[in-house]
């Protein structure tokens, strides 16, 4: 098993998930986020942190968000390009 990588529990996944992105937003990198890691099988792990925008009554993310995607789109489109 010398360089195997040993595969983390769903609820493991989803913790480290959670921390990385809380240390995100308390870094000021966003205001919130929530990401999905799944395979052809399913949904392994998700969570969410943060509000929508600075607001601090602004809505928690969730599965449910709808992202304007519209900056990130011209950062893939032109380096694709």
């Amino acid at each position: 098993l010398d360089g195997m990588i040993t595969p983390l529990s769903p609820a493991a996944l989803q913790d480290s998930i959670r921390a990385l992105l809380t240390r995100a937003v308390a870094d000021s990198a966003f205001p919130g986020a929530f990401a999905i890691v799944g395979r052809r099988s399913g949904v392994l792990a998700q969570a969410g942190v943060g509000r929508l925008d600075w607001a601090a009554d602004a809505p928690t993310p969730d599965a449910n968000t709808v992202w304007d995607l519209a900056s990130l789109t011209k950062v893939v489109g032109l380096t694709s390009a």
